[in-house]
């Protein structure tokens, strides 16, 4: 046959060791990526079952019909908090108004707190009296790699059938599009 020198023997157990090392590294790697998704505008917002301030589970399914603003946010975010002051105003602006092709509009907060107090404690201290949600400690990096989050608060704005129609942390936009659904 052929000779083969032992430098050689030795480059390719090296060479073998370092493919095996690679797929044991690196596919998982690119599973986790798969997982994690873009958001962008038109497509549908993930399904998101999560417990309310009382325990009750909520779903975004119990929002069809109305124009709704998701909002992603912890008590210990300071920009997170000036957000909420601004929702406020939203809720009062928007809800109970008629929209085009919309029965109503809704906000959904969804805190990524990990102590459930400090979020019942910031709460009521925003006077938040929307539809609020925490993200369980066991499913944090899932609902994180769903809906793609990098920072908050993070803004998604969706229509009446779960359609994005906008997705930023800059609520002057949310305010525009939201007034172009009004009815004249």
């Amino acid at each position: 046959m052929f000779k083969v020198d032992a430098g050689f023997k030795k480059r390719l157990v090296f060479y073998l060791f370092g493919v095996l090392l690679g797929l044991f590294i690196v596919v998982p790697y690119v599973r986790e990526k798969k997982e994690e998704v873009r958001l962008k505008k038109r497509m549908t917002i993930p399904r998101i079952d999560l417990p309310d301030q009382y325990g009750n589970i909520y779903t975004l399914d119990s929002l069809k019909g109305n124009v709704t603003i998701i909002e992603f946010w912890a008590s210990w975010c300071a920009p997170c908090r000036g957000t909420n002051v601004q929702l406020k105003y939203f809720y009062k602006d928007f809800h109970g108004k008629e929209f085009k092709d919309y029965d109503d509009f809704e906000i959904v907060s969804i805190s990524l707190d990990d102590d459930r107090s400090q979020w019942l404690k910031a709460m009521e201290k925003d006077s938040i009296t929307w539809t609020s949600l925490i993200v369980e400690k066991g499913s944090k990096d899932s609902i994180i790699k769903r809906y793609g989050i990098k920072d908050i608060p993070m803004t998604i704005l969706v229509d009446g059938e779960g359609v994005i129609l906008a997705k930023t942390t800059h609520m002057d936009a949310i305010r525009t599009e939201l007034e172009s659904y009004l009815s004249e």
